[in-house]
């Protein structure tokens, strides 16, 4: 039911631009050619450097966020259901003031702050023994969740050129979703 609307509006929007004329690849050599240009590129290479950095350090949270309910806070699955629900409250207000945030600072500065809000956001959950107080952290950790990994896309999105864009945040995305599993 939640989808006709959807529908109705795929239905009655009008086709796009015809794709940049090229000559097609082969899945590998997509992959190698995007590989290329990322090794090539300065700021592509600091964008995926950067998301690195953040996404393995970022997530130890996640593994250990079940442990600081049950074991830190004395809560059962409901808390720990209640932490989450708390870190995406903060991930929904992170979304709605980036805009604001980059006509008032550049988006290395975004991130920077970001980062900084995860490490102070993280340090609050992991020393507290108050719900309440690891309910403010984990919103913050929201918040900086979504203003890192946000940005850093946007940038990889805005710094690359129109024919390789898409292999760029596809290299982005597996940078991130990579060092979240290991």
């Amino acid at each position: 039911f939640f989808f006709v609307p959807m529908f109705v509006a795929m239905k009655r929007s009008k086709p796009r631009e015809a794709a940049l004329p090229g000559v097609p690849e082969r899945l590998l050599s997509g992959v190698m050619s995007g590989l290329r240009y990322v090794r090539h590129s300065a700021p592509m290479r600091a964008l995926i450097l950067r998301n690195l950095a953040f996404s393995l350090s970022a997530s130890a949270y996640w593994a250990l966020l079940p442990v600081i309910a049950r074991d830190l806070l004395g809560l059962g699955a409901g808390g720990f259901g209640l932490l989450s629900a708390s870190f995406g409250i903060g991930a929904i207000i992170g979304a709605v003031s980036i805009p604001g945030q980059l006509h008032r600072q550049s988006m290395n500065r975004v991130v920077t702050s970001g980062g900084l809000l995860w490490a102070l956001a993280i340090f609050i959950v992991a020393l507290t023994v108050n719900t309440e107080l690891a309910l403010v952290g984990t919103a913050c950790a929201g918040a900086a969740w979504v203003y890192v990994f946000a940005t850093l896309s946007a940038g990889t999105q805005s710094s690359a050129p129109g024919w390789v864009r898409a292999r760029a945040v596809s290299i982005n995305l597996v940078a991130t979703q990579g060092c979240l599993a290991i």
